[in-house]
């Protein structure tokens, strides 16, 4: 029997994954000289680009902001990453190019804060982040070089959507520069400042606890009676289930 007598009946597929990684490439932009006929030269315009005198083309830069936000890359590994590919790039410049583009983002950020103050409930809890301090002063935490800041954060359940806030305390002055046109339900859990924040709102505001706070304190208290803690814990989870029920219409009113 030979090859050409034989025909093919059925294929079996093998699929294996593979991967090419990403490389880094020049973007050459060539603009033509040309000399008038009064003797004056003019060259064609630049197109535009994201930043002026930039080495850094729109998708290398958002290479560098998905990284470092989104995959939680620090810049000085990205460095060692690019120099692998033969592209020496310092970790400052890399820090400017992200500086920059939080600066772009800031109207779109302030356009998504005009959306969730606009909202009738909110959430709003805050967290602590360790910051590194200003160039040149590096006094207030010789051990690590930085200091305790907050988010704040405030998010619209209805369109699921948060806004952060930083500030370097956690006083009452901090949501209530930010609430300040907000009229609505606000649920927080049992901080002080919100406290202050409804009083001094004159009734625009209005607190709502939130259940899971209260919920984890019977919790702590099961083995000192089971049974009570059981029967509570049964309640929650009915105001739960309520909850999910009525959440389209209370989250979504127009709806």
């Amino acid at each position: 029997m030979t090859f050409s007598n034989l025909q093919c009946g059925t294929q079996e597929v093998t699929e294996v994954l593979e991967y090419e990684p990403a490389k880094l490439w020049v973007l050459c932009i060539e603009r033509c000289t040309y000399q008038l006929a009064d003797g004056t030269f003019v060259t064609a315009e630049m197109p535009d680009r994201w930043m002026d005198r930039s080495q850094a083309g729109e998708s290398f830069v958002a290479h560098v902001v998905t990284s470092k936000f989104c995959d939680h890359l620090p810049t000085y590994r990205q460095v060692q990453m690019f120099a692998r590919e033969g592209y020496k790039l310092s970790e400052s410049t890399l820090n400017q190019w992200i500086m920059e583009v939080g600066n772009r983002l800031v109207p779109l950020y302030l356009a998504m804060k005009a959306v969730v103050l606009a909202q009738c409930y909110l959430q709003a809890d805050e967290t602590t982040i360790r910051v590194l301090p200003e160039k040149g002063n590096n006094k207030k935490n010789m051990k690590s070089g930085t200091h305790l800041g907050y988010f704040w954060v405030y998010r619209s359940p209805g369109l699921n959507l948060p806004i952060f806030d930083y500030q370097p305390g956690r006083g009452q002055e901090c949501p209530k520069a930010v609430l300040r046109s907000f009229s609505g339900v606000l649920q927080t859990d049992g901080y002080k400042a919100y406290d202050a924040v409804a009083r001094d709102a004159g009734g625009r505001i209005e607190l709502a606890g939130c259940w899971a706070h209260a919920r984890r304190k019977f919790v702590e208290a099961e083995k000192s009676d089971p049974k009570a803690v059981a029967v509570i814990l049964r309640g929650i989870g009915h105001l739960y289930a309520i909850e999910n029920a009525i959440r389209p219409v209370v989250v979504n009113p127009s709806d």
